[in-house]
């Protein structure tokens, strides 16, 4: 899958895996492809770890997605162990997603990869600007074409840093 990754178009290896028990958003329909990056659940990602006894190892090459009512703090103690952390973006009005892309990069220092996914193209500028820097587009955004998505980061000329 083709995503945005620090102003580039690139092709990702992470696949969401669905958490199929507590009914997760229709964009967790794909599942990990052959590389054996797959992006999970908070829920399930905490419950893997508490059957490894509170370590990570074993977990392979596992990162977490975030829905909007999960909380940043439930994972701030392991961030050093995940390498990337997708946060839901279930509608264009929802704003949740950016708080926790803040709080990642602000109160945590959370250097990983941060990928919006449900990005609209109409604010990846300001999704940027929160510290999130991969985009998975939505499907039904008529302006999906990653080359042209790519003008919109020019939108706002001065940007301030986040840190």
């Amino acid at each position: 899958m083709q995503i945005i990754k620090n102003r580039r178009i690139i092709n990702s290896p992470w696949r969401l895996e669905p958490d199929t028990e507590l009914g997760e958003p229709d964009q967790a329909a794909s599942v990990a492809d052959e590389s054996g990056r797959r992006l999970i659940s908070v829920r399930h990602w905490l419950s893997m770890r508490n059957d490894a006894h509170g370590h990570s190892d074993g977990c392979g090459d596992v990162g977490i997605y975030l829905n909007a009512d999960d909380e940043v703090a439930s994972i701030a103690e392991h961030l050093d162990s995940i390498p990337v952390i997708a946060i839901i973006f279930e509608s264009f009005a929802e704003g949740r997603g950016y708080s926790q892309a803040v709080e990642l990069r602000q109160q945590h220092h959370y250097h990983g990869e941060i990928r919006a996914i449900g990005a609209a193209v109409d604010n990846l500028s300001l999704m940027e600007r929160c510290g999130i820097n991969a985009f998975q587009l939505t499907d039904d955004d008529p302006k999906q074409d990653l080359k042209q998505a790519l003008s919109f980061f020019t939108e706002i000329d001065t940007v301030y840093p986040y840190n």
